[in-house]
């Protein structure tokens, strides 16, 4: 189990700081196959540092739950209805090295990457894809909300995904397992 907490920075921001941010939040995540291709946009920093004024060290990248539109718009639905209170990602969803992280605040995007709510992460825990377990299926708030139907399904979400960066989905695969909560919505 891993866990992790967001320092936030108070005062002036470095030039350094204020560059390497630059980039971070311009740059484009590119995947294949039909998975999202996110560009940050300007308006999305906007609302974080509106709502977060002084907080660029919790700022992380878009969330957009699902492969398409219609996922995406039922995900973001889920969210804001208190269903959905968790998710989970791969290490090769994060070239960059840079995973969700305890304080992370996210704008949440619908299928037209709308954004619909700011969230914030409570909790990460990197654990083995097989000891993902019934607690965190619930919280998964998709499908049956099982663990079994979590295994079946969304363990062959990331076997095609495995596949594509050339990789093998197994038993001992980390998987970044991230609890959220709503802390805004638009």
């Amino acid at each position: 189990m891993c866990t992790g907490s967001a320092q936030g920075r108070v005062g002036a921001e470095s030039s350094k700081s204020r560059q390497g941010r630059s980039r971070y939040w311009h740059k484009s995540r590119k995947q294949l196959r039909g998975l999202n291709v996110i560009v940050v946009h300007s308006e999305w920093i906007s609302l974080l540092e509106s709502a977060f004024p002084s907080q660029q060290a919790r700022y992380f990248e878009p969330m957009v739950i699902g492969s398409t539109s219609a996922s995406a718009n039922e995900g973001a639905a889920l969210i804001l209805d208190g269903i959905k209170t968790a998710t989970s990602s791969a290490y090769w969803d994060y070239p960059d090295g840079r995973i969700p992280f305890v304080g992370a605040l996210s704008v949440l995007l619908d299928g037209n990457e709308h954004p619909r709510a700011i969230v914030e992460t409570v909790r990460v825990e990197i654990l083995p894809f097989d000891a993902v377990d019934e607690h965190f299926a619930h919280a998964y708030g998709e499908g049956e909300r099982t663990l079994a139907w979590w295994r079946a399904e969304i363990g062959a979400w990331y076997r095609d995904a495995a596949a594509q960066h050339k990789e093998n989905l197994s038993g001992e695969t980390p998987i970044i397992c991230e609890w959220f909560r709503v802390v805004k919505r638009f």
